[in-house]
C-alpha cells in the first residue's frame, strides 16, 4: 500500500513539472534570457554601456534617446503611479529572446517591421517611422499570463490599425499574422482590429520607459481584454493573408 501511495505521489509530482515546463514557469525562474545578457563576465561592461537598468530590466539607452530626440512624452503623473505596476517588478514570461536584439539595442535604425502579403503597399517600417508617422496613444490596461501573473501597465505606441491600413490591404485580406523575431506568431482577423482600433496598439514603451528587451523591444502588441500569448513580442513581420 506504502509503495503505492508513493508511486502516486511521484505520478502527480511529474505531471506538474510538466505543466509548469509548458507554461515557461521555470523559465521564469531560471531568468531563460539572451546570451548577451547571460554571458557577465565577457560582456557586462558592454551590458552597462548599452541598457539603462530598470530593476533586472534592460533597457537600451540608445532608444531612451530617441523617444526624447522624437518628443515622445513618457513622464507618468502621480496617479498613473499609483495605477500601474513598477516595472522594476512587473513579471516577464521565459521566451528566449531574438539574437537580433543586441543590434536592435545598439542601433533602432537597424529595425524593420516588414508588412508583407495581400496589400496593395507592402512596406517596411523603421522604428523612427513608427514612432513618428503615426498618432502616438496611450491605454492603460492589465497583462495577464498563466499562472496567474497579471501587471498593469500603461502602453505607448502606434494603433495597430493605423499602421496595417497604411499598407492598403487588399480584397482577399482577411487576417493578420504577426511573427516575432523568436519564430512565435499568433493570428487577428482584421475585423477584430477595425473593431478595437482605438484599443490595439503597437507597443513601444511600458510604464515611464521605452521597452525593455525582456518586455519585446523594439515593439510588442498590446491587446487589452485578452490573455499575454496574443501579446506578441519582437515583432519583425506582419503579413496580412
Amino acid at each position: 500500500m506504502e509503495k503505492r501511495k508513493t508511486s502516486k505521489i511521484f505520478v502527480i509530482m511529474l505531471s506538474l513539472v510538466v505543466f509548469l515546463s509548458g507554461i515557461g514557469f521555470f523559465n521564469i525562474l531560471q531568468d531563460d534570457r539572451i546570451t548577451i545578457l547571460d554571458d557577465q563576465n565577457e560582456k557586462s561592461s558592454k551590458v552597462t554601456d548599452l541598457y539603462l537598468m530598470v530593476g533586472p530590466k534592460h533597457i537600451p539607452i540608445s532608444a531612451v534617446e530617441r523617444f526624447k530626440e522624437y518628443d515622445i512624452n513618457l513622464e507618468l503623473s502621480d496617479e498613473e503611479k499609483e495605477q500601474i505596476t513598477a516595472l522594476e517588478v512587473f513579471f516577464t514570461m521565459g521566451n528566449r529572446i531574438p539574437e537580433d536584439t543586441e543590434k536592435f539595442a545598439k542601433n533602432p535604425d537597424d529595425y524593420r517591421l516588414i508588412i508583407t502579403g495581400n496589400a496593395e503597399n507592402p512596406t517596411n517600417f523603421t522604428y523612427e517611422q513608427l514612432l513618428t508617422n503615426f498618432e502616438i496613444k496611450y491605454i492603460l490596461t492589465e497583462l495577464y499570463c498563466m499562472p496567474n501573473l497579471r501587471g498593469m501597465g500603461q502602453f505607448v505606441g502606434p494603433k495597430l490599425y493605423d499602421v496595417i491600413s497604411y499598407t492598403n490591404p487588399d480584397n482577399n485580406a482577411t487576417k493578420i499574422i504577426v511573427s516575432a523575431g523568436d519564430g512565435y506568431q499568433w493570428n487577428y482577423t482584421l475585423e477584430e482590429i477595425n473593431e478595437y482600433k482605438d484599443d490595439y496598439i503597437l507597443a513601444m514603451a511600458m510604464n515611464g520607459y521605452p521597452l525593455a528587451i525582456e518586455h519585446g523591444y523594439p515593439a510588442r502588441l498590446a491587446i487589452p481584454h485578452e490573455p499575454g500569448i496574443k501579446w506578441v513580442k519582437w515583432i519583425v513581420e506582419i503579413k496580412l493573408e
